[in-house]
């Protein structure tokens, strides 16, 4: 039934930021290589657009779509079932609640300065902090409120709505696009975006191997909020340097640069979310990333409900598709205003020689 269209996509939505949410948690368990990890994970995610290209496969040779629709949920059920059964409580401990028992046991010994082991995403290495500011940071840490009401939340929500907002207006457009630039082709460039988006599993490897280079750039900093911002500044900085490139190419309507903007918009999904992910996981504590990052995806889905009176301007004319255009580039410029208060952040803190951080302690700190 159609009426049933609509709370399914209503499930596949929120389960996905569920699923999202909770390998976001499991990232923090491993001790090298969570942000190629959290990476591949986003890539894996988009490259799921193939599965509605199979059911149509099947479909254009007989199989009623109801199949196999019934095979999914039998695979899902398969894939739930293990995770119930099989993958109980695990005895595994927060790599906040280590900390905090490692600072304990030195404390007791009443030293004055310790020397402590960190293991986090760059490996194991040595540093020297104060021990009464490190205590305070690492196991009272921000609250809440204090990571929501910081300016780099504040920020990032924003260009969460900038770039979900872009990701969905292409999607939306390229339709009637398609039609006016190939009208006879239309069918064939959809399947060759659906292909060429499958591969974001295989692009996701960009922007983890671009965290990993980062973290190790930086791992040596003595501010902690130095450590957990700059990372961040490089990809997210790419985000909206991409969106800018996907929406210059679209004033040339031709079948090379239909080929050349599918493979941004899949390299630019793939940074969207990836970045995203990777700047909550290491910018707050882990007990707040079941929050700040669904809210950032929630923020983002409302705003673009506007999409449909970007949609009813576009149509207007061809001059208005022009101002559309030029509109939303321009709105990824004032994205850029996130990587930069982030680097001034980072830069205060270091005059300030802000050790003990009360709005930015990351998950492995």
């Amino acid at each position: 039934m159609p009426l049933l269209i609509v709370p399914g996509i209503v499930c596949v939505g929120v389960g996905g930021i569920c699923l999202m949410t909770i390998n976001l948690k499991i990232s923090s368990l491993l001790t090298i290589g969570s942000g190629l990890y959290i990476a591949i994970l986003s890539g894996a995610y988009d490259s799921s657009v193939i599965t509605f290209r199979i059911i149509k496969v099947f479909h254009d040779y007989g199989v009623p779509y109801r199949y196999p629709f019934i095979g999914f949920v039998i695979l899902h059920i398969i894939v739930a079932g293990s995770s119930l059964l099989l993958h109980r409580k695990f005895d595994i401990k927060s790599t906040d609640e280590q900390k905090s028992e490692t600072i304990v046991k030195i404390n007791s010994n009443n030293t004055g300065m310790f020397l402590e082991k960190e293991k986090g995403l760059d490996g194991s290495f040595e540093r020297s902090y104060n021990e009464n500011s490190e205590i305070d940071t690492v196991q009272n840490g921000p609250s809440l409120k204090d990571s929501l009401c910081c300016l780099p939340t504040i920020s990032f929500l924003f260009i969460m709505v900038v770039f979900m907002l872009n990701f969905l207006y292409y999607i939306g457009t390229i339709n009637s696009r398609l039609q006016n630039a190939v009208p006879d082709q239309v069918s064939y460039f959809t399947n060759v975006l659906s292909y060429i988006m499958f591969s974001g599993v295989v692009t996701a490897f960009l922007p983890g191997i671009m965290a990993e280079s980062q973290r190790k750039l930086f791992k040596d900093r003595k501010v902690i909020k130095q450590r957990a911002l700059l990372p961040n500044i490089l990809p997210l900085t790419t985000v909206s340097l991409l969106g800018i490139v996907l929406h210059i190419l679209s004033f040339f309507t031709s079948e090379t640069t239909l080929y050349i903007e599918f493979v941004v918009i899949t390299v630019f999904r793939s940074f969207l979310f990836s970045s995203a992910m990777l700047f909550v996981v290491s910018t707050y504590p882990l007990k707040h990333t079941n929050v700040i990052f669904p809210l950032g995806l929630c923020t983002g889905g409302i705003f673009s409900l506007s999409q449909y009176a970007i949609f009813l301007w576009y149509n207007q004319s061809t001059n208005a598709q022009y101002q559309v255009k030029i509109f939303m580039i321009l709105l990824l410029v004032t994205s850029l205003v996130h990587p930069l208060i982030l680097f001034m952040t980072a830069k205060d803190a270091c005059q300030k020689k802000d050790t003990k951080s009360k709005t930015c302690v990351p998950a492995r700190e």
